[in-house]
Formats: C-alpha cells, sequence, structure tokens
C-alpha cells in the first residue's frame, strides 16, 4: 500500500507544473505516451507517461515500467527518464534510470514522435538471481498524445 501511495504521490508530482509567477497549479491534460523498444543482447519492452517541462527547447521527465525476460523468467522494473530535443534539430539527448540501471542515449528524432537511439547501459545490481542490463544498447521509441505542443513543427523550405 506504501508503495502504491508513493507511486501515485510520484505520478501527480510529475505532470503538475507550477507556474509561480501567477501562483497557480495547472495540470497538463493531454498526456504524452511512450513506447519504447531496447535491444542489448536480450530485449526490454517499456511504456510510460511523459510531461513536457518545456516548449521552446523540447524537455521531457517521463516514467513508466521496463519489461524484460532474464533467465526464462518476466521481470518489470520501474523507470525514470529525461530527454532533451534542441528547438528544430534532428537529434536528442536522454538519460534513463531504473533501479538496476543507469544508462545515457544519444540519437535521431523525427519532429519528436519517433527516435532512434543508441546508449550504454551501465549496471547497478549485478546479482545473477535478477536482470543484468549493461552494454550497447538500441532504441526505438513512439511518442503519442494529443498536446500538439509536444511536437515539433514539419517546415518546408
Amino acid at each position: 500500500m506504501r508503495k502504491l501511495s508513493l507511486s501515485f504521490l510520484l505520478l501527480i508530482c510529475c505532470f503538475t507544473t507550477i507556474h509561480a509567477q501567477k501562483n497557480i497549479y495547472r495540470t497538463i491534460y493531454d498526456p504524452i505516451f511512450n513506447v519504447e523498444y531496447n535491444y542489448n543482447g536480450h530485449t526490454q519492452l517499456k511504456a510510460g507517461l511523459e510531461h513536457l517541462l518545456s516548449e521552446n527547447n523540447f524537455h521531457y521527465l517521463g516514467i513508466g515500467a521496463l519489461w524484460t525476460q532474464y533467465q526464462d523468467k518476466g521481470y518489470v522494473i520501474p523507470y525514470a527518464h529525461y530527454q532533451y530535443i534542441p528547438k528544430d534539430k534532428l537529434y536528442f539527448a536522454k538519460l534513463t534510470a531504473s533501479t538496476k540501471h543507469l544508462q545515457p542515449t544519444v540519437g535521431l528524432s523525427l519532429l519528436n514522435i519517433f527516435d532512434i537511439g543508441v546508449g550504454y547501459a551501465i549496471p547497478f545490481d549485478q546479482n545473477n538471481s535478477t536482470p543484468v542490463i549493461k552494454g550497447v544498447t538500441l532504441s526505438i521509441n513512439l511518442r503519442i498524445t494529443n498536446n500538439q505542443k509536444a511536437y515539433q513543427s514539419f517546415k518546408v523550405m
């Protein structure tokens, strides 16, 4: 019950923006859904929610769950990430942290909808009975939302 309460509190904090100048709280009603596939010797599937922190340059903060199979057993691992995509650029930088690993990632982003990246996972725990996530990681990410401010606009020159 305590974990559920902490998870709910974290979810509320991640999706509430504080505007100090106006002294009001504003909740983003259009959540950003994030689905990702990673491969680093074994398959990892991620699903979660993101929050757009800044519209000038795209700063995303997200939480979710990572599913992986290790020694013929499936595991679900919570994670959080921060991603930066400069406005009008095709590249991104991302930092993901879970209870098992830390992973910096860089790559290409197509209008902030579709990302392809390469990173390196650094494990915290190398216990043989739980998943060890380490090494070079290839990733494909899809971002889905009704919030049009989360995407870059397409400009034809």
